[in-house]
C-alpha cells in the first residue's frame, strides 16, 4: 500500500507543476498552430487536470476503503486462568531447545518459573483467517496440544471463521518475560491478503493483560 500512497502523491504534485509547462513548451514549439491563447490554455488544462487529481484521489480512497473491508482482525485478550481451566493448546515461548513440558499439568518443567496465561484468539472481522500466528519479535513459539508426547514449531497456529475463537495457554521464559513485550499477530484472508497487527503485553502485579495496538 505505501508504493501506491507515494505514486499518488506523485502524481498529484507533478500535475499542477508540469501542466504549465507542457503549454508553454507547445506554444513555443509550435506558435503558428497553436490554437487558442494562452489563458484559454490554462483553463482547459487546469480543469482537465484538476479533473485528473480527483479521480485518483477517488480512485485511492476507494482502494482502501475495498482493502479495509477485506482484511482480517484477529483480537488478543486474556483470560481467568487456574490450574483446573487450561486449554488444551499450549504457546511456549523460550529461545532454549532442550526444555520438557509436563502434558498433564500442562507446565513447562523448569527450576525457574514459567508462568501461563489463558488467552483468546478470536476473528473479530467479517472475513475467513487463515495462517494465523503470533510472533515474539523473530521468535516463532513451541505448539503443544492436547496429550501430544512433544512440543513441535509451526509456521501457522490456526485457521479462524468468522467469529470463531480459540482459546489457548501461554508460557513465557521468565529470561524473555517483562512488561511491554510486543507481539505481532499475522492471518491473512482466502485472497492471501495478509495483516500485521500489534498487541502489547502488560505484566504487573495484578496479572497479564494485552492492550491491542494495532
Amino acid at each position: 500500500m505505501n508504493r501506491y500512497i507515494l505514486i499518488i502523491v506523485v502524481v498529484i504534485i507533478s500535475v499542477p507543476l508540469l501542466t504549465p509547462l507542457a503549454m508553454n513548451l507547445y506554444m513555443y514549439l509550435l506558435p503558428d498552430q497553436a490554437l487558442g491563447t494562452r489563458g484559454e490554455w490554462l483553463s482547459f488544462l487546469g480543469g482537465y487536470s484538476g479533473g485528473f487529481v480527483a479521480f485518483l484521489s477517488a480512485w485511492f480512497l476507494f482502494r482502501l476503503e475495498k482493502n479495509e473491508r477485506n482484511q482480517t482482525h484477529i483480537y488478543l485478550s486474556t483470560k481467568n486462568t487456574s490450574n483446573e481451566n487450561l486449554a488444551k493448546i499450549s504457546l511456549i515461548y523460550t529461545k532454549k531447545d532442550d526444555f520438557i513440558f509436563n502434558v498433564d499439568d500442562k507446565k513447562v518443567v523448569s527450576n525457574e518459573d514459567y508462568p501461563a496465561i489463558k488467552l483468546s484468539l478470536k476473528n473479530v472481522s467479517t472475513n475467513f483467517a487463515k495462517g494465523v500466528n503470533i510472533r515474539l519479535g523473530n521468535l516463532q513459539p513451541w505448539f503443544h496440544i492436547g496429550n501430544q508426547s512433544n512440543t513441535s514449531k509451526y509456521d501457522t497456529i490456526t485457521d479462524l471463521d468468522v467469529g470463531e475463537e480459540l482459546e489457548l495457554n501461554l508460557h513465557i521464559d521468565p529470561v524473555l518475560l517483562k512488561d511491554g513485550l510486543i507481539f505481532t499477530i499475522e492471518s491473512k484472508n482466502i485472497s492471501n491478503l495478509k495483516n500485521k497487527q500489534k498487541a502489547k503485553l502488560h505484566v504487573n502485579q495484578n496479572g497479564w493483560s494485552f492492550e491491542q495496538l494495532t
